[in-house]
């Protein structure tokens, strides 16, 4: 019977919230990654940019949102805004990516 409880109120919760306590047992982890993939993502998206003449606003768009990651990270806030920041800049970073192509 717990069992049944337990499982109905995990499926409850969403799929974001299980992720957000699934990785809190590795979080700095979770940091050390997010800097890791947000700035090489972000290191990448800078030289296409500058390679493809890209408008300066897209590449501070990329500073920026690179930037914005690794402050998250290094300032130790919660998994929860962790998470949301890393998935805004790695969007961000891949939109401009694709859009440097079209350049």
């Amino acid at each position: 019977m717990e069992t049944t409880i337990t499982q109905a109120s995990q499926e409850k919760k969403g799929i974001f919230k299980n992720f957000t306590e699934a990785i809190q047992f590795s979080y700095f982890g979770v940091i050390s990654f997010t800097i890791t993939v947000g700035s090489c993502l972000g290191g990448i998206t800078a030289m296409y940019l500058f390679q493809n003449k890209a408008p300066v606003w897209m590449i501070a768009l990329s500073i920026v949102a690179a930037m914005a990651n690794n402050v998250a990270a290094i300032a130790q806030v919660p998994a929860k805004w962790l998470i949301r920041v890393f998935f805004t800049c790695f969007a961000v970073l891949i939109s401009l990516l694709a859009g440097s192509f079209l350049l």
